[in-house]
């Protein structure tokens, strides 16, 4: 790696001190790996905290004033880092040991293939590479962790090192709105739906799939693709690439995990960009006895199971 880009958090319209902290340290750093300075700043307010860092010796800073940063917060910020990191080459990127610098820096290093370390107190270069100094088990243990990947991102811990005023070049450029993989509210809801219909067009081909599932029609296609019927399903398929499994809880526990992975997605953005669910949605959704009686089972949780031995 040769080149270094910096993180740049702010609020208020000026950079928090971590960042500034992180831009010095980046100076000495792209010295002896032979490269440059990155900085990256987007979000509300971002055109003057990039004028603020001209004071700071970066050679070049990457700006976006981007609305859907703020409302969004995390994914489309690695977006923009995601970039301007693959645009630069390999490279060490430094984040603020923080919480919105964990969570960018994680998601940074998942896409980029990249080693990652977290709450780093020092930077040392060697023979190509970067050590990452970092404390363990409250400081009684200092660890040195080497980057082996093209790029690496380390998390610095607050005041680590000092802030020092030193111009660089501090060329500002903006940066182009990258093509993002965050899905918005309706695209995962259409997903939800296109991958149920999948599972019964690949698990049970001679049934009708419906353009728009509706409770009464799921209550019909279950009882003719569960029943004891010559069209009884009895595998199940999630895609035509992975094996078939045998139809029954595992099949059902599976369909289930997979709708909470991304009803707990939609719940996440939905708050992310100020429309959170009422109270009595988010937290309805745990109340299973009210809930079954609403369904038409006032006996409540084990019923199913207590009829059918009654009736044995």
């Amino acid at each position: 790696m040769r080149e270094v880009i910096v993180f740049i958090e702010h609020t208020g319209e000026k950079p928090r001190r971590v960042a500034l902290e992180n831009a010095t340290k980046a100076r000495e750093i792209a010295g002896a790996l032979g490269g440059g300075v990155h900085a990256v700043v987007l979000g509300k307010g971002a055109a003057a905290v990039a004028e603020q860092l001209k004071a700071y010796p970066i050679d070049k800073i990457h700006l976006a004033e981007d609305p859907e940063v703020d409302a969004f917060v995390i994914d489309p910020q690695v977006d923009y880092l995601e970039a301007v990191a693959k645009a630069a080459g390999p490279s060490l990127i430094l984040v603020p040991y923080t919480m919105i610098g964990r969570d960018v820096g994680s998601r940074l290093a998942a896409r980029l293939g990249a080693g990652v370390t977290a709450d780093v107190v020092d930077l040392a270069a060697s023979d190509g590479r970067m050590n990452c100094i970092s404390p363990k088990l409250g400081g009684l243990t200092i660890t040195t962790c080497t980057f082996k990947s093209e790029y690496g991102v380390a998390a610095i811990r607050p005041n680590s090192f000092k802030a020092v005023q030193s111009s660089g070049s501090g060329e500002i450029g903006q940066l182009a709105k990258p093509p993002g993989k965050t899905r918005p509210i309706v695209a995962i809801f259409t997903h939800m739906h296109n991958v149920r219909a999948k599972w019964v067009r690949l698990t049970g081909p001679h049934l009708k799939v419906p353009a728009q599932l509706h409770r009464a029609r799921c209550s019909e296609m279950l009882a003719e693709a569960l029943g004891g019927t010559s069209g009884r399903i009895k595998k199940f398929k999630r895609d035509g690439f992975c094996p078939s499994w045998p139809v029954g809880l595992e099949m059902f526990s599976y369909m289930l995990a997979h709708e909470a992975h991304h009803r707990g997605q939609v719940c996440m953005l939905a708050h992310q960009v100020g429309f959170p669910l009422p109270y009595n949605v988010a937290d309805g959704i745990w109340n299973w006895e009210k809930l079954w009686k609403e369904t038409g089972s006032p006996r409540g949780p084990g019923s199913f199971e207590r009829a059918r031995f009654e009736r044995l």
